[in-house]
């Protein structure tokens, strides 16, 4: 009777400890895969949270200096658009050697990376000064008269000139030919971005990068003094002009 009893309670003891012991696996099993399914994810989460906040604020933009200042730089796009690019302490200027901010000046070609501001600007996290593109053209001026101002050179009876545009002058700053005669004006962009307007003769070259060059030709049809100038941005009013004087 007693071997009975001993028996029936160790057959007992091992039923519910084996139970007990299968369900703490089961368990076991189930929170590691829990966890796992919201660890990733979580981290899912994150990480889509992270890329959709860097497509959210970055900003891209690609072109030449047209302007500056000691906080900001303009940049002239390939689309004939213009941004703002903001900078700061910590904006990294980038060249083929270190670059600092004194580095971007007019005419540079940059490409910059950062923060899209509401009003299209950028703020920029970094800047890459790109390498010239092509050779920059050399200024050719004509040579002097004696009384300060410039002879053209003659050809097939075209009077000829070479006017070197810089930031923010040309060079020469009068020209003087006769009425009738036919005129031929290479414009040599020599750094910047310009162009070269006549509005008398109805003159204009296209607006062109530092190291470009536009001809234009023009007959002389009218008695008087005419101001050529450059249209971009408030170049003019910075003193980008001169004056073309037609004598009988």
């Amino acid at each position: 009777m007693n071997k009975n009893i001993i028996t029936a309670v160790l057959a007992t003891a091992i039923i519910i400890g084996g139970g007990a012991f299968y369900g703490g696996m089961k368990y076991g099993a189930s929170a590691n895969a829990s966890m796992k399914t919201a660890n990733g994810g979580d981290m899912q989460a994150r990480m889509g949270q992270g890329m959709r906040g860097g497509n959210r604020g970055g900003g891209f933009i690609s072109g030449a200096i047209i302007a500056q200042d000691d906080k900001s730089i303009t940049v002239k796009m390939r689309d004939g658009g213009s941004k703002i690019i903001f900078l700061s302490a910590t904006t990294q200027v980038m060249k083929t050697t270190d670059g600092a901010a004194s580095d971007l000046v007019i005419g540079k070609e940059v490409t910059a990376m950062g923060t899209a501001n509401s009003d299209g600007s950028i703020t920029a996290q970094s800047v890459q000064i790109r390498p010239a593109m092509m050779q920059m053209a050399t200024p050719q001026v004509s040579p002097s008269s004696g009384d300060g101002k410039t002879t053209a050179t003659t050809a097939s009876g075209v009077k000829e000139f070479t006017v070197t545009g810089t930031s923010f002058s040309f060079a020469p700053s009068s020209m003087t030919v006769k009425k009738g005669d036919k005129v031929k004006i290479t414009f040599v962009n020599a750094s910047g971005f310009h162009d070269f307007r006549l509005d008398e003769f109805k003159v204009a070259t296209p607006k062109i990068n530092g190291g470009e060059q536009a001809v234009v030709e023009f007959t002389a049809d009218k008695i008087g003094t005419f101001e050529y100038y450059c249209s971009v941005g408030e170049h003019r009013a910075m003193g980008m002009k001169g004056t073309l004087t037609v004598t009988e």
